[in-house]
């Protein structure tokens, strides 16, 4: 599949912390809005001591920093096309990381009038 430039930025800039958290990462509250990945007792293969907020994040510990497309390529270790993927439900199915991948029919006048730009990014 290709991708938009669109898709790719909205992909690179969605929220990590909530990503992360539906995909049961456990993260633990930190200053500024800072987040740290906690170790999972159940998959000692995932990483932790990252630290993220909103899109961006770093790993001190391996000297490793990025956006959220990142964050899955390097360290979860998906493809680019799976990485982009990635998604969370919103009111109305629409997705923050691929908004273009949930096709609602009741909306594709909405799309072609406005030049296929989900109304998520408005």
């Amino acid at each position: 599949m290709t991708w938009t430039k669109s898709d790719i930025r909205a992909a690179r800039k969605a929220d990590l912390v909530e990503l992360l958290t539906d995909r049961s990462y456990r993260l633990h509250p930190m200053v500024n809005g800072n987040f740290r990945v906690l170790p999972d007792p159940d998959d000692p293969s995932r990483p932790s001591g990252i630290v993220v907020k909103q899109n961006y994040w770093v790993w001190p510990e391996s000297d490793m920093s990025g956006n959220t497309i990142e964050l899955f390529l390097h360290v979860d270790r998906k493809t680019f096309q799976d990485a982009i993927r990635l998604r969370r439900t919103l009111p109305r199915h629409v997705s923050i990381i691929s908004p273009y991948l949930h096709h609602d029919p009741s909306e594709q006048h909405l799309r072609e009038e406005r030049g296929n730009e989900p109304d998520i990014l408005r």
